[in-house]
């Protein structure tokens, strides 16, 4: 069963990835926000269930269906790689790096107060 769980939780994560992508679709040629919001909500919500986990315990159909489906599903390193990449060939270097750091700055921001999150709930 735990593959069914964690193929469920990867499909939700994958369609609410790809409604942020549509959300955010008139500011794409601008920067890569839809991908950005993502990955850092993925990261909140991942940090928040570290926590939570920590301290309350997660059931195996929690863990696969949320942590590794949903959270694995949502955030997406390689668009994330393939942004910056295609940044750098349309000559937007400074958009590049500054989504490059933007995104590790926040991402571990965003598991670090999703820990703090997890552990108050």
């Amino acid at each position: 069963m735990t593959w069914l769980w964690v193929f469920l939780g990867g499909g939700v994560g994958s369609l609410l990835r790809y409604l942020f992508a549509k959300l955010f679709l008139p500011y794409k040629d601008i920067f890569p926000f839809g991908t950005l919001v993502a990955n850092i909500l993925a990261c909140l919500i991942l940090g928040s269930l570290v926590a939570y986990g920590a301290k309350s315990g997660l059931t195996l159909f929690q863990k696969h269906f949320f942590v590794v489906g949903l959270c694995g599903g949502f955030s997406t390193f390689s668009t994330f790689s393939n942004e910056i990449v295609q940044l750098q060939f349309n000559g937007a270097s400074t958009q590049s790096f500054l989504y490059l750091f933007v995104s590790i700055l926040l991402g571990i921001l965003a598991i670090v107060f999703g820990l703090y999150l997890g552990s108050k709930l």
